[in-house]
C-alpha cells in the first residue's frame, strides 16, 4: 500500500500494517478519491480519511 500511495504525485506516505494505518503528506491538492482509490487497488480497506 505504500508503494501505491507514494506512486501518487505530490503524496509522501507512511505505513503501519502492524497498527493499520497510514500517514499521508500532501504537497499538493489530491483528492481523497484519489487516495481511496489506491488503498483499495492495493488490496486494503479505507475505513476513514482525517
Amino acid at each position: 500500500m505504500e508503494k501505491a500511495l507514494n506512486a501518487i504525485d505530490g503524496v509522501e506516505a507512511k505505513v503501519n500494517l502492524e497498527a493499520k494505518n497510514a500517514t499521508v503528506t500532501l504537497s499538493k491538492d489530491v483528492p481523497d478519491d484519489v487516495l481511496k482509490n489506491a488503498v483499495t487497488e492495493a488490496g486494503y480497506e479505507v475505513v476513514s480519511i482525517s
